[in-house]
């Protein structure tokens, strides 16, 4: 867990030895570690994905956007309505939207980290997925500092917190997922980067100021817009 001891960690062999600390005892002993893999030792050539045998991957960042999306995907195959699937931030549609009249519309949603930071309603329209990440939600402390859950990969640390969080549009929730946490990590950067790549978003700052890109309407509280990707 993020505040709790880890008991156990099972590693394959070779991989770096990981100290348990169960809750309500003493700190591990100190154990010297070779470094860590790093990701830029994992290669995509088309299709193919390489992998160095001592390096082990952790899709928990993505699996529940996957998850959103795939059940949003089987709902609609089984049952031929339109779904939206909302999981903790990661949200997925598929077939059409919710009936509006006589024929249907976009998906109505609140965009909003914690209760008490800026919301905004919008259009989501059908087919299209929204990822939320947020330096706010899963925090604890390490060594006396506060520090959250999305680790920047060339430091090996939490991304330096810049934004509360960052809302993408996009055509799946694996995407926009992948942006949102991307957007975290590169902090300052990563406005210009959506706004030049016309990716759809929602900034949210320290101080609660409100920033979109690619088209993300423009914060106002009695207005709505609709949010679709290209």
């Amino acid at each position: 867990g993020y505040r709790r001891g880890i008991i156990s960690v099972p590693v394959p062999s070779g991989s770096p030895p990981t100290p348990a600390t169960p809750d309500g005892a003493g700190p591990a002993a100190p154990q010297a570690v070779p470094r860590v893999p790093g990701w830029s030792r994992i290669t995509l050539d088309g299709q193919t994905l390489t992998v160095p045998r001592d390096l082990r991957l952790d899709l928990g960042a993505t699996a529940k956007a996957v998850a959103a999306d795939l059940a949003a995907a089987r709902v609609h195959a089984r049952l031929g309505c339109g779904v939206l699937v909302s999981l903790g931030g990661d949200l997925a549609t598929a077939g059409p939207g919710p009936a509006a009249s006589a024929r249907p519309g976009p998906w109505q949603v609140l965009v909003q980290d914690l209760p008490a930071d800026p919301s905004q309603r919008i259009a989501l329209e059908p087919g299209f997925a929204l990822a939320t990440s947020s330096t706010q939600k899963r925090r604890w402390t390490h060594d006396g500092a506060d520090v959250h859950h999305i680790l920047d990969p060339r430091f090996g640390r939490p991304a330096e917190a810049l934004w509360r969080s960052v809302t993408v549009a996009a055509p799946t929730c694996l995407e926009a997922n992948a942006f949102s946490t991307a957007a975290v990590v590169r902090g300052l950067a990563a406005f210009e980067w959506f706004r030049s790549e016309g990716i759809p978003a929602r900034f949210v700052d320290r101080q609660g100021r409100t920033a979109a890109t690619g088209g993300w309407p423009a914060d106002s509280r009695n207005a709505e817009a609709v949010v679709s990707h290209g």
